[in-house]
């Protein structure tokens, strides 16, 4: 369904797959940007990859849509909002009737993709990140700002200021009993 040009979706299934894709895409600049600020340079051309290989999905999904209210690709390139419309309740020229359960198994299979994609991206992102991070860091005072302040101050007079121009890692704030605790993790750029 979310390569092939023959055959019909639906309007739900349409917008799952649009949905979907946007949403790897946008996680994946996120990945790709953090691991190359890492020195990794091979991740801006596998989010490109998988960008194009999103491009022609999305093409590929609205074709199928475009059928599914009985025009060709072109026609509804003309006229995006077409697509909006219900698709004919019969077969037409462009093949049969989509089931209507076959929108729930999409979901599935996006959902089991997407859970342990997000697990393995943020495993690998610790593990880019970790050999350019100092131990954890922890400060603690009466205001959250006051505690942000000394975190930075004990993260320069232990690390250095170049640990505070990247990122950070598990960082936690709490705050209890008029005290307030930050420790995290400083990074700094390769």
């Amino acid at each position: 369904m979310l390569f092939s040009f023959r055959g019909r979706v639906t309007r739900t299934e349409c917008f799952i797959g649009v949905l979907a894709w946007l949403a790897v895409l946008a996680f994946g600049v996120i990945v790709a940007a953090a691991a190359m600020s890492f020195g990794h340079p091979l991740a801006g051309w596998i989010y490109v990859a998988i960008a194009l290989l999103g491009m022609v999905s999305l093409q590929a999904l609205m074709t199928q849509r475009a059928h599914d209210i009985g025009r060709g690709y072109w026609s509804a390139l003309l006229n995006p909002f077409s697509l909006l419309r219900r698709g004919t309740s019969d077969p037409n020229a462009y093949g049969a009737v989509p089931p209507q359960r076959r929108v729930w198994w999409l979901l599935g299979a996006l959902v089991l993709l997407a859970v342990p994609a997000y697990a393995a991206a943020a495993l690998t992102f610790d593990r880019l990140a970790a050999p350019h991070c100092a131990p954890y860091v922890v400060a603690s005072a009466a205001s959250q700002t006051e505690a942000e302040r000394r975190w930075k101050e004990a993260v320069i007079s232990t690390h250095g200021a170049d640990y505070l121009d990247g990122i950070t890692l598990g960082r936690r704030n709490v705050c209890r009993d008029a005290v307030c605790t930050v420790s995290a993790r400083a990074c700094r750029r390769p």
